[in-house]
């Protein structure tokens, strides 16, 4: 349920700000970049030079290097959004699981009204049971 229904259980503000929020690290992620580790003059991408050396790869050096390089030049810039994304995300799972805990409550009074309608006709009334 949490998963299909997701940020939209957020009032309009908060969805605008988690919109927003999302967008720009998606921005930073696409867009960062990094020297190459071999030559600090050209500049590497997640996609694909980074994706690659990490998966092809099998110096120690080389793999800290992009890991680094690669937090460096995004986990600084989304470190506060990131935080606030979090936030957000924690208040649509809550948005969500009180809606889904306010259906399930209305389906059971919903169940028990029904349950009293049967046994006002055919269940217990005045302590006698009814056939």
């Amino acid at each position: 349920m949490i998963s299909q229904i997701g940020a939209s259980a957020l009032p309009k503000d908060k969805l605008e700000e988690y919109n927003k929020i999302t967008t720009e690290m998606a921005k930073i992620y696409s867009t960062a970049q990094v020297p190459a580790y071999k030559d600090r003059s050209k500049l590497y991408s997640l996609e694909p030079e980074i994706t690659l050396a990490l998966a092809e790869s099998r110096d120690p050096g080389e793999l800290e290097y992009y890991w680094t390089q690669w937090r460096n030049a995004t986990g600084k810039q989304m470190r506060k959004l990131y935080a606030r994304y979090v936030t957000l995300t924690n208040d649509a799972a809550k948005c969500v699981t009180y809606a889904v805990m306010n259906r399930n409550h209305l389906k059971r009074g919903t169940l028990h009204l029904q349950g009293e309608r049967i046994r006002g006709r055919n269940g217990v009334q005045d302590g006698r049971l009814r056939v």
